[in-house]
């Protein structure tokens, strides 16, 4: 399939998409398969960083505090020098599982640190934590509620 074709643009510039043989390989890449979680959080973040070394400098973000504007490459503590890249030419740039989508974080009461301004504690893994707490507290209430369906399914067959 062209990458016109799935880009929906007329034409593509040369630079925008690269396929090697390497790429067929991409089915059973799994990189971080029996490795320590932390090297794994810690990766991604690298990825993250990595991935946005074309935030522009010149973005900045309102101070949570109201104190004036922030950098975002100082938010994102940006450790990868600004590459001005070349324009995307596709529909859609960028996308999310729904199951990490805006519903599933409104279900699971999820607030980034970045949108909540807890700018300071981006890459320390606590939402690792935070997430497990939350889980256990699904399975506590879902558990709760098993119990009291059982015990009204006995009260309902109790004839006294």
């Amino acid at each position: 399939m062209s990458g016109e074709r799935l880009s929906g643009a007329r034409q593509l510039d040369e630079r925008a998409m690269f396929l090697s043989p390497a790429s067929k390989k991409l089915k059973q890449f799994k990189p971080y398969e029996g490795v320590r979680e932390s090297f794994a959080v810690e990766r991604q973040w690298d990825w993250f960083r990595y991935i946005t070394k074309s935030l522009h400098p010149d973005h900045m973000e309102p101070a949570r505090d109201g104190a004036g504007l922030c950098s975002a490459r100082a938010i994102f503590q940006m450790t990868n020098p600004f590459v001005d890249t070349p324009p995307v030419t596709c529909r859609k740039l960028a996308g999310y599982s729904e199951n990490i989508g805006p519903a599933a974080q409104h279900r699971a009461r999820f607030v980034s640190k970045f949108q909540s301004g807890n700018w300071a504690n981006l890459y320390n893994g606590s939402e690792l934590d935070e997430f497990r707490e939350y889980a256990a507290e699904v399975r506590k209430r879902a558990r709760e509620m098993a119990e009291q369906a059982e015990m009204k399914a006995m009260l309902d067959h109790m004839v006294i």
